[in-house]
């Protein structure tokens, strides 16, 4: 019995040779690579500093001296977290760099199968792509995940304790499903908001890019007649607030 592995599009082979750094690069000290991200700057201010800084305080605060910690900051917790698990943030500084890596390449899954959808004539836009070329969807789909790992921003990014990653994996997942919405119209608004809310407590500029995009896409969408469509965006504003509202008290709080 002779067992065939489908061919790779040859775009994954650069898309590896852009992993393999992104990986290897996570092997490095924060601060240790890249001048143009001023080595890490963020890093060491903020990304890294804060989780250990609420760890010696045995909470999440609001410091005068860095005014980062007001932000939402939703992936630095997850920082925290493998601080405590690994006794400090200098010992969990190279398993951040990984969990964050691992965000990127979730990313670029999520994006390959927006892809493969749209070339696979599903809801979306597929239906009206050619049949030869519907034909190559899963070659599609690599492509656009290889594409996405290889621009720089995702490298440099990605291999370090960054929340940029989290931020496009959170905001791929509700393009997704705001393209190709589930059977209950409801469920799918509601998914929408939490990823976009999720996205935007990653990193506080994701409303520019995802969640404002997303929210046009939905409010855009009349698939399924009215009665979806008012379900649709009630599960989006519902999963949004619901999500996102928490930062905003504490933020007015503090």
């Amino acid at each position: 019995i002779q067992l065939a592995l489908p061919p790779l599009p040859w775009p994954a082979v650069f898309a590896s040779v852009a992993v393999g750094m992104m990986l290897g690069a996570t092997a490095f000290a924060p601060g240790g690579l890249w001048d143009s991200e001023a080595g890490g700057y963020d890093v060491v201010s903020y990304h890294l500093q804060l989780p250990r800084e609420w760890i010696a305080a045995g909470a999440m605060r609001g410091y005068e001296h860095n005014v980062y910690s007001y932000l939402p900051n939703l992936w630095e917790t997850a920082y925290a977290h493998l601080g405590l698990m690994q006794g400090s943030m200098v010992q969990a500084s190279y398993s951040a760099q990984l969990l964050h890596a691992s965000m990127a390449l979730a990313a670029a899954a999520i994006i390959g199968r927006i892809v493969m959808l749209y070339f696979s004539g599903g809801s979306g836009g597929g239906g009206a792509m050619p049949l030869a070329l519907q034909g190559h969807a899963s070659v599609a789909g690599v492509i656009a995940a290889g594409i996405y790992l290889t621009v720089p921003w995702t490298m440099i990014t990605g291999s370090m304790a960054y929340n940029e990653q989290a931020m496009m994996a959170f905001g791929a997942i509700a393009f997704l499903v705001a393209l190709h919405p589930l059977r209950c119209p409801g469920f799918s608004g509601l998914l929408i908001g939490v990823a976009c809310a999720l996205s935007t407590l990653s990193k506080i500029s994701a409303p520019l890019g995802i969640a404002i995009p997303v929210g046009i896409l939905v409010l855009l969408d009349t698939r399924g007649g009215r009665a979806a469509y008012l379900k649709r965006c009630l599960g989006l504003a519902v999963g949004f607030t619901l999500v996102f509202a928490p930062w905003l008290i504490r933020n007015a709080l503090w």
